[in-house]
């Protein structure tokens, strides 16, 4: 598994109070940085994105996915900790209807509710996902998701905590074949350090 929170966002900047906004001009160099490293990961054709709904962590998948020529599947679990009513893009909105309907939630969510569904999208593409889509997931999604699947990884049925350590297009991956998870990058961005001119 592995894990890539979006990059910058218009709202990640203040630019707009918009909660739903896409990618800054930095937010789009940050994802492509993010592609070129992911390329240079062992086995990294055996990936797939599975990504969030919202525009930030769309674009981030989009921009990646071309880089790696890899699908991307929407995934409705794995959206932000939901305190509002968000759009979503048009094109992607039909899809998760069809795909989640039984999940879909608009508003303020519980933290159980939050836990429940990354615990889905981890047992049905981490744990299962041999069995149901023969990839393995790239999650781009968002900080306090990423927190909490990393817990859920690590066995704690827990909402992770925010604190800033999940920079945009922070990378973390687990080794696959492992009895115990264990993380060979745990919010990696080394290959953010030299920034565009």
């Amino acid at each position: 598994m592995i894990l890539v929170r979006h990059g910058q966002s218009r709202h990640n900047t203040r630019e707009t109070d918009d909660l739903n906004s896409g990618l800054t001009e930095k937010g789009i160099w940050q994802a492509e940085k993010t592609g070129e490293f992911l390329l240079t990961l062992p086995n990294i054709r055996e990936y797939q994105i599975v990504s969030s709904p919202l525009k930030r962590a769309w674009q981030t998948s989009s921009i990646i996915g071309e880089i790696l020529g890899c699908a991307i599947t929407p995934c409705w679990f794995i959206r932000e900790h939901a305190h509002y009513d968000s759009g979503y893009p048009d094109h992607i909105f039909p899809l998760i209807i069809n795909k989640h309907k039984d999940w879909v939630y608009h508003g303020h969510e519980s933290d159980d509710y939050f836990i429940k569904r990354l615990n889905r999208a981890y047992y049905d593409y981490v744990l299962n996902g041999h069995i149901y889509y023969k990839f393995k997931p790239i999650f781009v999604s968002h900080g306090l998701a990423i927190e909490t699947m990393i817990n859920l990884a690590l066995g704690k049925e827990e909402i992770g905590v925010w604190d800033g350590s999940c920079m945009n297009c922070s990378v973390t991956a687990f080794h696959p074949k492992t009895d115990v998870p264990n993380p060979y990058l745990m919010k990696y961005v080394g290959h953010l350090e030299v920034e565009a001119d």
